[in-house]
C-alpha cells in the first residue's frame, strides 16, 4: 500500500517522531530524543535522520533554536 518495506516505514515514522520531539522541547538533548525514538546507536540515528531530513540532528536543533530567538 505504501510502496515501502516495513523497515523503511518504521524508520520514517521514528525520524518523524524525533523531529516532533525536537520541535516540542528544544531543551531535550539529541541523545534523549534518540533513545525515546528507539535508537541505541548515535551514528545510526544520525545517518537515518540525515537521510530523511537532509541535515544532521545537531544542525536541525540549532536551526530550530535560531528561529525561536
Amino acid at each position: 500500500m505504501t510502496q515501502k518495506s516495513i523497515m523503511e516505514f518504521v524508520a520514517e515514522y521514528r525520524i518523524r517522531k524525533a523531529v516532533e520531539l525536537l520541535n516540542l522541547n528544544t531543551a531535550s538533548s539529541i541523545s534523549e530524543v534518540m533513545y525515546k525514538c528507539g535508537y541505541n546507536d548515535a551514528s545510526y540515528f544520525t545517518k537515518q535522520f540525515k537521510k530523511h531530513q537532509g541535515t544532521s540532528p545537531s544542525k536541525y536543533l540549532e536551526s530550530i533554536k535560531l528561529l525561536l530567538v
